[in-house]
């Protein structure tokens, strides 16, 4: 039974249903009730989406197999509890375990491409599959660019929305201009957030990995510039958050209360965490840190949930 939950742990279900929640509530907190008020419908059927959102949460899921199969020298050091690092697995049975899912994603991509008559569809999923192997592979060791990569692939996720009701954006900026300006500005705005709290965790992760990314001569940011470089590109993430965050309440025409309510929280918790990056020294106040980034990005998910769009 421990082995399962670790199985089940190794999976990180948390971040994979993060995954799937964006999709659901932007397509049905954003696009439905946007297109409804204007007068038709969502152009994906309910199974295209669940489709969707699937074969992005299994590309999600391979990246972390991937990337903890790479790991393995660096978590011993860094996360011994690691599924790798407590269970011995072959390299065959592994990258049998690996080939299921990238199969799986390719025939889901050709499926989505027919059923969406849409030829984007074959090539995104691999692509981002491929991306995820380099990533774990080789990019993660080349610092700084390695950390844009995964934070824009994952903040990549709101526009795959956009891309999939492209028929219902053409009817809605064809009869609304300014209505289709505020979506476009909300995906990217939200996409921002995405990218720059994800970038800030990556950096966080850097510095808690220090000792195990260190002795396999790993070229992470944190080993090639230092603490203090480190600690500052967080801060500046931080803040850009906080910064988008006032921008898109000026510009939005789609603001609740119940949104501006959870601004507080996305205020206080950047307060908190600017405060903590700056006193933090040792790897435990990072492992906090990142625990905090999680917080902070599923408050920007909620607060999607509190838009009125119109």
């Amino acid at each position: 039974m421990k082995k399962v939950f670790d199985f089940i742990l190794f999976l990180r279900p948390f971040n994979l249903v993060m995954v799937f929640a964006i999709f659901w509530i932007f397509e049905y907190f954003i696009f439905e009730p946007l297109f409804a008020s204007h007068g038709f419908g969502l152009s994906l059927k309910s199974f295209q989406l669940d489709l969707i959102a699937f074969n992005t949460v299994l590309v999600a899921m391979t990246g972390y197999l991937i990337n903890d199969w790479y790991d393995q020298s660096i978590d011993r050091l860094n996360k011994p509890y690691r599924f790798l690092v407590k269970y011995s697995v072959s390299s065959a049975r592994f990258f049998g375990l690996i080939w299921l899912p990238i199969l799986f994603v390719i025939v889901i991509a050709v499926f989505l491409a027919f059923s969406l008559r849409s030829f984007h569809w074959v090539w995104i999923y691999p692509f981002f599959t491929f991306i995820m192997w380099y990533y774990a592979s080789s990019l993660k060791l080349k610092g700084l660019v390695g950390n844009i990569v995964v934070s824009f692939s994952i903040a990549a996720i709101p526009w795959l929305i956009l891309l999939a009701e492209k028929t219902g954006f053409i009817l809605l900026k064809n009869l609304d201009q300014d209505a289709a300006s505020q979506l476009v500005l909300h995906l990217s705005i939200f996409s921002l957030l995405i990218f720059l709290s994800n970038m800030a965790r990556e950096l966080v992760k850097d510095i808690e990995d220090a000792k195990g990314d260190k002795s396999q001569n790993s070229g992470s940011f944190f080993l090639k510039k230092g603490l203090k470089k480190t600690k500052r590109l967080v801060l500046v993430s931080v803040l850009l958050v906080l910064g988008l965050e006032i921008a898109l309440i000026m510009k939005s025409t789609w603001i609740t209360n119940q949104f501006i309510y959870l601004s507080f929280g996305v205020l206080v918790v950047s307060v908190f965490l600017a405060f903590k990056v700056l006193k933090s020294s040792e790897k435990a106040h990072f492992s906090s840190l990142s625990f905090v980034l999680k917080i902070l990005m599923l408050i920007g998910l909620i607060q999607v949930l509190c838009l009125g769009p119109r």
